[in-house]
């Protein structure tokens, strides 16, 4: 039971892009009937984020076993939970706009970024050291924020630009990543993987704030799910320059490449019709 809380923490929280990730085809995918709503193509992102998100979270090594990594040490596995939980968040925020609205996504943003840091504090003790204190308050006031939307007492632009702009920060983790680190962790050097995986989070972050971002200052949730795409798709892009050193399948960026370009073009065109 006790082993099963923090999954239950994660899962109401996170997720980000775990290359080559073996997502099996199936229906929800398939583009049929001349035209895939916004909607359908949210949902389908959704589900992928949380699909990845928890099996990266519940069996980390083994995923990057099955990604072809090697000699994965216990930072590697919390780094991809991080990365996982983050992915869950993203899924999570985008099943709550299509069922609610982009005040509510927010919310969901905000609420599952604290679950999923909770969740993932036990696996990062030898990692933070003495920095605790600093994600203890970081979950704290993602906590507070999202909580606050969720009642209506922030208002509703205001509780948007403000969780858009707390995860668009992950733009500074991906340019600046040892000084984020430095400043988060008592790591000295992280490995390869863990550099790769950082930025992966980084960007499940940019992602998630793209998404709420764009869909409230254009009113077009279409064209903020344009956007987290494209995000995913610099993701994919930037991870296959470094696949071989990492340990990764090229042919597996690739086809997430190719699936990101689609969804993103997918509901522009439908932005324009």
């Amino acid at each position: 039971m006790m082993a099963a809380f923090p999954i239950a923490l994660s899962v109401l929280s996170s997720v980000p892009f775990v290359p080559n990730s073996k997502v099996p085809a199936s229906k929800v995918l398939e583009l049929r009937g001349g035209g895939v709503t916004t909607d359908q193509l949210t949902n389908a992102m959704a589900t992928i984020s949380v699909g990845i998100g928890l099996a990266g979270w519940i069996a980390p090594k083994t995923l990057l076993e099955a990604h072809g990594s090697k000699d994965i040490a216990a930072d590697d596995t919390a780094f991809l939970r991080v990365l996982s939980s983050m992915n869950f968040v993203q899924g999570a925020t985008m099943f709550a706009a299509v069922e609610s609205d982009i005040s509510k996504a927010a919310s969901v943003a905000m609420i599952g970024w604290a679950l999923a840091s909770c969740a993932n504090v036990p696996f990062l003790e030898s990692m933070l050291g003495e920095k605790k204190k600093e994600t203890v308050g970081a979950i704290i006031i993602f906590g507070i924020l999202g909580e606050l939307t969720r009642r209506g007492v922030i208002d509703t632009d205001l509780a948007v630009n403000i969780s858009g702009f707390l995860l668009l920060t992950g733009l500074l983790e991906v340019f600046m990543p040892k000084t984020v680190l430095d400043a988060f962790t008592a790591i000295k050097e992280p490995s390869i993987l863990s550099k790769s995986l950082f930025e992966n989070f980084s960007f499940a972050k940019v992602t998630t704030g793209a998404f709420l971002l764009v869909s409230q200052l254009t009113g077009k949730r279409g064209l903020g799910f344009a956007a987290a795409m494209l995000s995913s798709f610099m993701n994919c892009l930037k991870t296959y320059t470094r696949a071989d050193k990492v340990g990764l399948d090229r042919a597996g960026l690739l086809v997430w490449s190719v699936l990101m370009a689609a969804f993103g073009l997918l509901a522009c065109k439908n932005e324009m019709m």
